[in-house]
């Protein structure tokens, strides 16, 4: 991939902090599920930048957060940057071979959701990731520091 832009990197800033503040709002969602996320997220956000355009002229991204009362965070990203490439399968889960130059984020991003998806509306690119499911009622029990 080529330098980041100052928008795009920005926009990746932007993104972060996002995400950063959801998990602090909210702290039922498992550590494991929001490292999966974290990779689904960079990769995407990667490819919105990469396949719209906006290594070449500013792209603009927006997150939504939602966590469900069955235990699955959904972010969606709206963008208008360019429409996907035809060419890209959000069905693909295998890894491309190691000779390969690209291809890997999508593969990653599907590797750790429940489901990717994504659609063009009018001139607004919409992806949406589906974390897998977790019980958002269960917290962990703190540590004993009395025991020993």
């Amino acid at each position: 991939m080529e330098e980041l832009s100052e928008t795009a990197a920005a926009n990746f800033e932007s993104i972060e902090r996002d995400l950063e503040q959801a998990w602090i709002t909210h702290p039922e969602v498992p550590e494991a599920v929001r490292l999966q996320l974290a990779i689904a997220v960079a990769e995407v956000v990667g490819n919105i930048i990469e396949h719209g355009g906006g290594l070449h002229r500013p792209v603009h991204i927006q997150m939504q957060f939602t966590l469900s009362d069955h235990g699955q965070v959904q972010i969606c990203f709206t963008d208008d940057g360019d429409e996907l490439p035809a060419n890209v399968d959000l069905s693909e889960r295998a890894m491309p071979d190691e000779s390969a130059e690209g291809g890997r984020g999508i593969a990653l991003a599907l590797a750790v959701l429940e489901q990717l998806s994504y659609h063009r509306d009018n001139a607004i690119n919409c992806w949406t990731l589906l974390s897998r499911r977790f019980n958002p009622f269960h917290n962990p029990p703190e540590s004993d520091s009395t025991a020993g």
